[in-house]
């Protein structure tokens, strides 16, 4: 009997560390699709003839209303329904708008794009930490999330190191487009 027990538990472990790998990979996919308009700003700008102040709106403050003011009540949906259903939902909106980043033909189309982006990221977050909550007791919990925000700093690097090397050899567009298709 015990022995079937400690079979479970470390079934469950296992589990346990296969959804701390995919919120880690959604994480990072999150953040590099996020970064890789900071990384190609110049290319971005010099297509559609606009500002800095433009392109700093959209990435900055922008980006950061539309993901705050979504976040929130995204949380409050996740106490009530299916995180993971909501996690994969926000997953997909972010990176369809990456890809639709890539195939704007407008600064409008652009702004819309990066919206969306912010909208779908908004979905991860309070979701994937309360997940991971359910899978990780009390005492392990700061070491899961700690692994899990690995996913924004090889995100933001994967973002602008990957983008821009994409956007060398085949156009700041197709970076958009490579980085977004992961997430989908």
């Amino acid at each position: 009997m015990s022995n079937a027990v400690n079979e479970s538990a470390v079934e469950k472990r296992g589990y346990a560390w296969f959804v701390l790998g995919m919120m880690l990979l959604l994480y990072l996919i999150n953040y590099a699709d996020r970064f890789v308009a900071v990384g190609l700003l110049e290319e971005i700008k010099t297509t559609y003839q606009i500002s800095d102040t433009y392109m700093g709106f959209l990435i900055g403050p922008a980006f950061a209303l539309i993901y705050t003011f979504f976040a929130i009540p995204i949380a409050r949906l996740a106490d009530r329904t299916n995180r993971v259903r909501i996690i994969a939902a926000g997953a997909v909106i972010w990176s369809m708008f990456t890809v639709l980043s890539g195939l704007s033909k407008t600064p409008e189309m652009f702004a819309v794009a990066r919206i969306g982006v912010g909208i779908g990221e908004a979905a991860f977050l309070a979701p994937a930490f309360s997940l991971l909550s359910d899978y990780f007791a009390p005492r392990k919990r700061a070491m899961a999330f700690a692994v899990m925000n690995f996913g924004v700093y090889f995100g933001q690097i994967f973002g602008l190191v990957g983008g821009a090397k994409i956007a060398a050899q085949s156009g700041w567009q197709m970076a958009f487009l490579v980085l977004g298709l992961p997430g989908i």
